[in-house]
Formats: C-alpha cells, structure tokens, sequence
C-alpha cells in the first residue's frame, strides 16, 4: 500500500510530464561559454609546418633518398647532391612569410601594451633596433641571395614563377579590402601627420579571425536586420573559404610543383641529364596537399563562433519554395519589412512562392527569389552538416590513399603515403571532434554547462 506522501510527490510529476510539448522549441539554442578561437600564430604555423612536410616528402620522391638507412647510400639511390640549396631556401622562405607575418603583429601588440602611447624611446629602440629590423634584414637578404643565385642558374623566368603566386595572393587582399583603402588619404600632409598610417592600420582583413565576430544578433520580427545579417555573413565566409582555396594552391604550388620546375637538367661538369618525372605520382601529391591544406586552414578560417552566427541568421532567414497547395498567393508588398509566416503563399515578380520556416522557428525573413538567401539556408540551416561532409571527404581521401599504399611497391611511394594519411587522420579526427562538440551543444539532452566545458577544450 503507497503512502500518501509518495502520492503527493509523484501526481505533481506526472501533471507536469504530461504539460510538457512533444515539439521542439522556439527559438535559439543555448549556447555555453566557448574558449577564444585558434590564435592567427597557431594556425600559421600548423599550417608552415605541414608545408615543409609536404616539402619534405616531395623531395623524398624526386631525389628518392632517405639517409638513415644504410642500404641507401649507393649511387643509384643517393642523390641529395643533385638538391639546390637556394632553391630550397628561396621555397621556405616564401611558405614562412605568413608565419613571419604573424610573428611580427605578435611582437607589435606586445610592444603596444607596454608603451601604449608610443612616447617611450627606449620601447621603441628595443622593438626596432634589437628585433625588427635584424628580424627583417636576415631575412630580405637570405631571399634576395638565394634569388640571385637562381636567377643567374634558371634565368628570369624563375623569378617570375616564384613571386607569382605571392603577387596574386597579394592582389587578393587588396581587393576585399579596396573600399576601406579608398576612404583613406594618401597626401602628403597626411602621410607626414601619421593619418595615412592609422588609417592603414586601422583596415580590417575579411580573412582576419576576429573580422565577423563581434556582430551581434537581433532577434526582430522585420526582415531587413536578418537580410542584411545574412548579407554580411555571407561576404565574409565567401572571402574565408576562397582565402582557403587560394592559400591550399599557394602551399601545393610552392611545396610540390616548384621542386619539379627547378630539377637540375645539368651534371656538375655542364653535361645534359634527363630526370625522370611521374607525372601522374606528382598530381595525386598536387591534389591530395591541396585539399589537406584547405581543411586545416578552414579550422582556423571558419571557428565555431562563426558558424554559430550563420545558424542564428539562417534560422530567421529560411527560404521559399513553389506552392504545394492550390491556395491563392498574396502579392508581396514593395518596402514590406515585415517577416512571412511559414507555409504562406506569396507572389513576387509573377513568379509563385510559398514560405518554408526553420524547424525552430514560425517566420521567414528571406527574399524571395534571392538565390544568395536560399544558398547561405540550405548550407548553414544544419549546424553540423559542414562538420559531417567534411568528415566524408577525409573519409574518401584516406580511403584513396590506403588503396594505393596496398597497390604501391616503391618504397618511396610507401613513406610518402604513410605520411600523408597521417595528416589525413589528424584533419579528420580533429573534425569529428568538432562535429562530436556541435552536435551536443545542439542536441534535445543537453547536459549542464559546467559538464560541457569539459568537451570544449581547443587548442
């Protein structure tokens, strides 16, 4: 027999389990307290690192030699006689100039924090005198010898081969940036005043990782705040992601297409050789390097601080469709700022629309027929589908590389997909990882915030 104490604990409960919904809930998910997002350093230089691997192993192929075996050093294998010095000096320094470029923001905001008024002559003598300027000069004059060197033994257009992709990357942050670079002057007086410099140094990159960061969300019932959120979004991870791409070309070029061009077609006495090239070998190299360096430089491109925005805005946004139903449009009215109602029918420039909300929310904000509100809600309307696919796709590169480390018979062939794959797995446990996190912050069960932290911790 129950007592009426157990009684008068478990009908309250049960009342209460009954009055709870079986949908889902309106609205934004709670979103916990996330660490600050990879540092420009870190990633730069993860990425400098892979780089020189890439190197590494390209010349591994070329000149088929690895000195800690002992049956390597025969004539027929051994051949790091035939490797340019300057070349691969010229080819590192161009993959490090990011990662010295970090290096010297880094030792500017340091100095800026202990003089912030810039009126200390000592700060200033020790940041120019003892570290910029040696730091600068070692390296200018490094490059500008082992250009020379080149110049002089491949000609000039081997000076054109290895500033290109420099120059383009160059002219690529210039046009992002070409608005911010017209509203400031470039007049004498100003140069001489220091307007000019603050101006400069006051441009933001779209490819900066705090750019984007600090916009806030508005919850509104009008269209024009999601709309012009989407807009700004939608700018800045289109310049992230072909920031990326160019950066993965920029590291495959220099790391795996330079060491090729510059293979010595002469003996030390100025006899011709011929070098055999596996022409198809280097391509699945070429391509395999390039997609490794787009999805680790994603990670720092694309943090999950950004995409948690994207999933806001896409959730107010949602997108049109044709009708499903007979019922008869409304026509849309011309400076309308008021969001749609899902599952309502509309008409926009004759053309036949019906409104399709987010599963957590009731209103559309999107404009109809606008393909750049319909593309950023159907790749950001799933917090986790980027995680997911980029999951398969180093999926179906490991699976690639594993089919031809099973086929492959060289032993070079071997070492150098044995290291790729590596990289391989990293990138993708490093996703999964990432997809594991956004899928529970997500999730129905939540656990408390204090636990979650626990699976939160980034580098």
């Amino acid at each position: 027999m129950r007592s009426k104490f157990l009684d008068n604990i478990i009908k309250p409960r049960k009342a209460s389990a009954k009055q709870v919904p079986d949908v889902e809930p309106l609205g934004h998910r709670s979103w916990p307290v996330m660490p600050q997002p990879r540092t420009a350093l870190f990633s730069e230089c993860t990425l400098f690192l892979y780089s020189i691997f890439a190197l590494f192993i390209q010349y591994l192929n070329l000149y088929k030699t690895l000195w800690w075996l002992p049956k390597s050093h025969w004539h027929g294998v051994f051949k790091t006689y035939l490797i340019n010095p300057y070349v691969l000096s010229c080819i590192g320094l161009l993959l490090g100039i990011r990662v010295t470029k970090c290096f010297w923001q880094t030792i500017t905001k340091k100095f800026d924090s202990l003089n912030p008024l810039c009126d200390s002559v000592f700060w200033s003598i020790v940041e120019y005198a003892f570290i910029k300027s040696p730091l600068c000069t070692m390296i200018t004059a490094s490059f500008m010898f082992s250009m020379t060197r080149i110049t002089r033994e491949f000609g000039y257009t081997s000076a054109v081969l290895l500033i290109t992709p420099l120059l383009l990357h160059g002219v690529y942050e210039l046009w992002f940036i070409r608005k911010d670079l017209r509203k400031v002057s470039f007049s004498p007086w100003s140069i001489y005043n220091g307007i000019t410099y603050q101006g400069l140094m006051g441009i933001r990159s779209p490819t900066s990782i705090d750019y984007g960061l600090d916009l806030q969300h508005e919850c509104a019932n009008k269209c024009s705040p999601h709309a012009a959120m989407a807009e700004k979004l939608h700018e800045i991870i289109k310049c992230r992601v072909l920031n990326c791409l160019l950066i993965a070309f920029y590291t495959a070029y220099y790391s795996i297409y330079l060491p090729i061009i510059f293979v010595p077609s002469k003996t030390l006495s100025g006899l011709s050789q011929h070098f055999y090239r596996e022409t198809v070998w280097y391509e699945f190299m070429f391509v395999n390097v390039f997609f490794t360096t787009f999805f680790i430089y994603a990670l720092y491109q694309l943090p999950i601080q950004l995409l948690h925005q994207a999933y806001q805005t896409a959730l107010h946004l949602g997108y049109y469709t044709n009708p499903e139903t007979r019922q008869a449009p409304v026509a849309a009215v011309v400076g309308d700022d008021v969001a749609c109602d899902g599952a309502k029918v509309v008409g926009s420039d004759n053309i036949v629309y019906t409104a399709k909300c987010h599963r957590h929310w009731y209103e559309v904000a999107a404009t109809p027929g606008n393909m750049k509100h319909s593309l950023f809600y159907k790749f950001f309307n799933n917090p986790t589908s980027l995680f997911k696919y980029s999951c398969y796709v180093q999926g179906m590169l490991i699976a690639i590389q594993f089919h031809n480390l099973v086929m492959a018979t060289d032993w070079q062939h071997i070492c150098t997909l044995v290291m790729l794959m590596f990289a391989n797995y990293v990138c993708f446990f490093v996703y999964f990882r990432e997809y594991i996190v956004v899928r529970y912050i997500y999730s129905d069960e939540r656990k408390a915030p204090d636990d979650r932290r626990y699976y939160l911790n980034r580098n």
